[in-house]
């Protein structure tokens, strides 16, 4: 290989490297401009939500650079309403054109700042939590549809393949998403037995594959307390409960079962994961911390992590 050749591939890398970089800072507010043909487009991206099926196409023009073919839907529990003028969005960029990124960020997730006045409890969270784990990056966007501002959203990373390689330098590991709206604080991360149709609603696989490790892991969990620390990574367990009880973050896993993921590593444990940290800072007072039993029965499972770290 020449040298004038490698110093272009370096130049190269380096460059996505920036433009990706600059993409999350916090000092930059994005401009992210979608078009639909269709007039209605807002109606459609509402039924296709309530359908739980595939995404609008459209194209998109980000801080003046166009992409064609790209695939957008509304995302969100709460924070969706179909009445509602503003939505969250999830803009997949590679939806037809598989190699079309921002650097190597193909997925833009948008949040509306439901429940947060401030609109900084997301941002500011997140820039806090990287300090001590893996978390995404996070800042805001002017978002147009149709050349109409829709308004100010925060723009937060998507916790995805890139994510995986960037943190935990490995891919094709395991990994899952947890967003559902279940009240049920017994079964995070519960047993639920062998038969990965019990867990299907529960967990989106975001990999190939991955069931059996969890199942393995619930398993460990819940029947083979001394064993912890060869399924899961506890210390970043333990940093991530610390980080939601100081920070009051109660729409998560100390509380409901939704808003994590779990990644597995180059170790075969279970890394779990900060998702949606916009109630943090107390804007969450629902779910299962009301209930003094619960509350008990948590420390206790906690407690027992702590002893076999």
């Amino acid at each position: 290989m020449s040298r004038k050749y490698a110093l272009a591939i370096l130049l190269g890398f380096l460059a996505i490297s920036l433009f990706a970089q600059d993409f999350y800072d916090m000092g930059t507010v994005n401009n992210i401009q979608l078009f639909f043909t269709q007039t209605n487009w807002d109606q459609i991206l509402d039924q296709l939500y309530a359908a739980g099926e595939d995404r609008l196409l459209g194209s998109a023009i980000i801080n003046g650079v166009a992409y064609d073919s790209v695939g957008v839907r509304y995302k969100g529990n709460s924070s969706y309403g179909a009445n509602r003028n503003k939505n969250p969005f999830n803009i997949k960029l590679d939806h037809i054109i598989s190699d079309q990124t921002i650097g190597p960020y193909g997925t833009i997730k948008l949040a509306n700042g439901f429940s947060d006045p401030s609109f900084i409890r997301e941002t500011l969270s997140y820039e806090i939590a990287r300090k001590y784990m893996p978390a995404s990056r996070a800042n805001y966007a002017n978002v147009y549809v149709n050349n109409q501002l829709i308004g100010v959203y925060t723009s937060v990373q998507d916790v995805d393949s890139h994510f995986m390689s960037e943190h935990f330098h490995c891919g094709g590991m395991p990994r899952f998403k947890c967003g559902t709206n279940t009240m049920m604080p017994t079964t995070v991360w519960g047993y639920l037995g062998a038969d990965s149709l019990a867990y299907d609603n529960l967990y989106d696989l975001e990999s190939n594959q991955g069931w059996a490790t969890l199942m393995n892991f619930t398993y460990t969990l819940q029947n083979n307390y001394a064993n912890i620390a060869n399924v899961m990574n506890v210390d970043q367990n333990l940093w991530m409960c610390a980080f939601d009880n100081l920070f009051v973050n109660l729409d998560s896993p100390i509380n409901l079962f939704h808003n994590f993921y779990l990644f597995s590593d180059a170790d075969n444990r279970i890394n779990p994961l900060l998702w949606d940290l916009n109630m943090s800072f107390g804007g969450f007072q629902g779910g299962v911390c009301n209930s003094d039993a619960t509350a008990r029965s948590f420390a206790q499972f906690h407690q027992q992590y702590l002893s076999a770290a």
